[in-house]
């Protein structure tokens, strides 16, 4: 069916932000229809908070939003606006396990890590409606709660 120009595509899901500037930034995205984790949009293009790593299929990026007791928090975004692993292209799945990880292993020295995936952020606990990966890595004597389901209030 074909998109007319009234629609309002989800870009957030703001119920789920965790802070004030995280639910202003989503609240914007949503309002702009403008998605954040897209090469255009506002969280790839921070001045604050860089790409640190960018290949053919993928930015890297430290979390904006990092949860509390994490040494280290990546977001691994596909260039492409997708809401599915099912959507990733062999290239981009290739890419991701034997180029993106390697180097965050390396780069980071990771003896070990989590690797969440958000997809609908409505059920996941995200907020934005783009596949991505966090890769997370706690603080030594720490433990990183990751959210996973809608926040409740």
């Amino acid at each position: 069916m074909p998109e007319d120009n009234f629609s309002v595509k989800l870009i957030a899901y703001v119920p789920n932000a965790r802070n004030n500037a995280q639910r202003a930034e989503c609240e914007k995205a949503q309002r702009d229809q403008q998605c954040p984790f897209c090469p255009s949009g506002s969280a790839l293009n921070s001045l604050d908070d860089p790409v640190i790593f960018e290949s053919d299929h993928w930015n890297v990026k430290k979390n904006a939003y990092p949860y509390p007791g994490v040494g280290v928090h990546l977001v691994i975004i596909p260039k492409a606006h997708i809401t599915s692993v099912s959507e990733l292209s062999d290239a981009a799945i290739l890419e991701l396990v034997h180029v993106v990880v390697p180097w965050a292993e390396k780069e980071f020295n990771l003896p070990g890590y989590g690797l969440v995936v958000r997809t609908n952020p409505a059920v996941t606990g995200g907020t934005i409606y783009h596949l991505h990966f966090q890769l997370v890595l706690a603080k030594v004597g720490e433990t990183v709660n990751v959210p996973f389901g809608p926040r409740r209030e």
